[in-house]
């Protein structure tokens, strides 16, 4: 699957909004999303069309040497009735896709589930620049759902960025 999500939110970083003051975190659950999780109080909202009928929702969140995101977009070409090993690769391909992208080196990965139901991968990468991220996804039913830290390698492994990675929840 060639995932332009990811990309797209790891392109995202130089050109979101800087956001102001500290990371303190709050729980937002957007009604059409489906999920909760907690973001920096001063989080933006962006939506693309990309693929003629696929919308990319992104919430981002940057400061000068940090960044919190999350997006997700459903892929009419996932059937539900996939078996999990099939989902599992459509997220690796996914992963290499970014990493790739950003002309990256993929650091770790390791396959998680959710609510140990629906596959996911945690992983981290740096990219041509240097950065550090550190994404998690999830493939629940039809929909990807892409998080990301960025920073320096000391934030991206942080109780911050841990308590934003592990809020995440589906919301049926």
């Amino acid at each position: 699957m060639d995932c332009p999500t990811l990309r797209l939110a790891v392109y995202l970083l130089p050109i979101c909004l800087v956001g102001c003051g500290g990371d303190a975190l709050q729980e937002i659950s957007p009604k059409d999303g489906q999920f909760k999780v907690k973001m920096p109080k001063d989080y933006k909202v962006d939506s693309k069309k990309f693929n003629t009928d696929s919308v990319l929702i992104t919430y981002a969140y940057a400061a000068a040497n940090r960044g919190y995101f999350l997006d997700y977009h459903d892929d009419k070409n996932i059937l539900e009735d996939e078996s999990f090993a099939q989902k599992q690769k459509r997220l690796e391909n996914s992963r290499d896709v970014t990493v790739r992208d950003a002309q990256g080196k993929l650091t770790s990965s390791t396959a998680i589930k959710l609510n140990e139901l629906h596959p996911g991968l945690d992983y981290t990468f740096t990219n041509s620049k240097n950065h550090h991220i550190r994404g998690r996804s999830y493939l629940v039913k039809n929909r990807l759902f892409n998080m990301r830290v960025f920073g320096d390698e000391k934030f991206i492994n942080s109780s911050e960025a841990n308590e934003f990675l592990n809020s995440f929840q589906y919301v049926p």
